[in-house]
């Protein structure tokens, strides 16, 4: 199993157990994916804005990782790519969203009808702009406030980057019951394939071994 030392100290330090399980278990499934693509020797690498990359690999692989609650998933793409996954919770939307959100997300978000169709759309906005940041790999540089994933009412099917003008193309999905998948990338075919890998694969390949 590759991975980068500096992952491994980070890991190690984690305050919570499942915070670390997490992210072991989400290097292990991008060397199970990775592996299923024919790539087996390959370097992990971060970008200046901390995206991790395949710096020992010439198939031009993107990928990226997200985990929440009892899941974690990970994409894998030949273009720029970031995903997110949430696990929906009750919290406080409105305070969030005058924050954090454009004022035709904060719209969006406010015609919606009952707690249930907020809490929904509310995650499904808020993954969807986490993915394109994810996928741009520039972190928080971008505020989540500077851009929309809404237009006239609804959620677009990309958004283009202001500063290179390419097009990344958008899916949220609610992948499981109680949990929102938001995809992001320069390729327009999003989620091709989708393949849930059970926990006892993914514990048999252990990155502290």
């Amino acid at each position: 199993m590759q991975c980068p030392e500096q992952k491994k100290e980070s890991i190690k330090r984690f305050k919570f157990p499942n915070d670390k399980k997490r992210t072991i278990l989400g290097c292990n499934l991008l060397n199970l994916l990775l592996q299923k693509n024919g790539i087996a020797q390959y370097q992990i690498k971060y970008s200046s804005h901390g995206k991790p990359y395949l710096a020992s690999d010439n198939s031009n692989a993107k990928f990226n990782i997200s985990h929440s609650g009892d899941w974690v998933v990970c994409c894998y793409s030949d273009s720029e790519v970031g995903i997110d996954i949430e696990k929906i919770r009750k919290i406080n939307c409105d305070r969030i969203a005058k924050r954090f959100f454009s004022k035709q997300e904060y719209e969006f978000l406010k015609n919606q009808c009952g707690e249930s169709k907020t809490l929904k759309s509310f995650y499904a906005l808020w993954t969807l702009k986490e993915s394109y940041i994810k996928a741009l790999g520039v972190g928080l540089s971008i505020p989540l406030k500077s851009f929309s994933v809404i237009e006239n009412g609804y959620i677009k099917e990309k958004i283009i980057d202001t500063h290179t003008k390419k097009p990344f193309y958008l899916k949220n999905t609610e992948f499981i019951h109680d949990y929102s998948l938001s995809i992001c990338q320069e390729n327009k075919k999003v989620i091709k394939h989708c393949n849930i890998i059970s926990l006892k694969q993914l514990i048999t390949n252990s990155i502290l071994d």
